[in-house]
C-alpha cells in the first residue's frame, strides 16, 4: 500500500511539473501580447474608477509589474524545487514528454492554418463560379 501511494505520488508530482513547466514557458519565453498587456496597464476593476490621478495609475501599474515579476520567480523556483526531487530517469521522461507536448500543439497548429487556407480556396474558388468563370484552371500549353 505504501508502494502504491508513493507511486501516485511520484506521478502526480510528475504531472504538476510538467504543467509548472509548460506554463514557465509560456511565461517566460512567450509572454502573449495579452498577459503583458494586463501587467503593464491599470486593468481592471482598477480601471473602471473615473477619478484615478496619473500618479495613481502610476503606481497601479508598478505594483502589477513587480507583482508579475515575483509571479514569474515562485513559478521559476517551483519548477526548479520538483525538477530537484526527480531522478534522471524522470527528467529525461519529462523532457520527452515536453518535447512530445511541443510536436502535437505545432502539429495542430499547422493543421488550423492548413484548414484556414482550405476555407479561403473553397471560398474563392466559389467567387469565381458565382463571377461565371469555372473553378478549375487548365496548366498552361494544353
Amino acid at each position: 500500500m505504501k508502494l502504491r501511494n508513493c507511486l501516485a505520488i511520484l506521478v502526480a508530482a510528475i504531472l504538476v511539473g510538467v504543467g509548472v513547466h509548460a506554463i514557465a514557458d509560456d511565461a517566460t519565453t512567450n509572454p502573449s501580447d495579452e498577459s503583458h498587456a494586463s501587467r503593464s496597464h491599470v486593468g481592471s476593476p482598477f480601471n473602471k474608477l473615473s477619478d484615478l490621478t496619473d500618479d495613481q495609475k502610476t503606481k497601479i501599474k508598478e505594483i502589477r509589474e513587480e507583482a508579475s515579476e515575483q509571479e514569474k520567480q515562485i513559478r521559476q523556483k517551483e519548477l526548479d524545487d520538483i525538477n530537484a526531487l526527480l531522478t534522471d530517469d524522470q527528467k529525461k521522461e519529462l523532457s520527452d514528454l515536453e518535447a512530445k507536448d511541443a510536436m502535437e500543439k505545432k502539429a495542430g497548429s499547422a493543421e488550423r492554418r492548413a484548414k484556414t487556407e482550405e476555407e479561403k480556396a473553397a471560398e474563392l474558388k466559389q467567387q469565381a463560379e458565382g463571377m461565371g468563370g469555372s473553378a478549375t484552371t487548365q496548366p498552361a500549353g494544353q
